[in-house]
């Protein structure tokens, strides 16, 4: 058996017509705004749904086409810059990343501040703290 997809028995195709750019009604459906109204209307038991009836009934006010179409230009160019701004935050956190890494692995070198040569060698500091324990 080869199948390549399943579906749900709560799915409802939606076949924009010729006024309706499909990318716009997808945004639309998707929007806070719009899942709000149906999250509204749906019948709640265990699992609130959104039928078929309610669907055909369900009112969208289209903007016109020409209008549809600069929108969804508008939303495609911001989710573009939002997808650029997660790309440089990614970046800007791997050079943090490295950078805290770097600044551990110089302080833990003792490399962070100018050494005094008059401190008394780790290795001694360790072995007073030990018997200072033990006394």
């Amino acid at each position: 058996m080869n199948i390549d997809y399943t579906l749900s028995a709560n799915v409802i195709l939606i076949q924009p017509n010729s006024d309706v750019k499909a990318a716009f009604l997808m945004y639309f459906l998707s929007s806070p705004l719009t899942m709000k109204q149906i999250e509204n209307q749906a019948n709640s038991t265990s699992q609130a749904a959104f039928g078929i009836k309610k669907m055909r009934t369900f009112i969208c006010n289209l903007p016109s086409l020409k209008e549809q179409k600069q929108i969804v230009k508008r939303v495609e160019a911001l989710f573009k810059l939002a997808d650029q701004a997660e790309q440089h935050y990614q970046a800007a956190k791997q050079r943090t990343d490295k950078l805290t890494q770097s600044i551990l692995a110089k302080a833990f070198r003792g490399e962070l501040v100018p050494q005094d040569p008059d401190d008394e060698p780790a290795s001694e500091l360790l072995a007073r703290i030990q018997a200072e324990k033990d006394k």
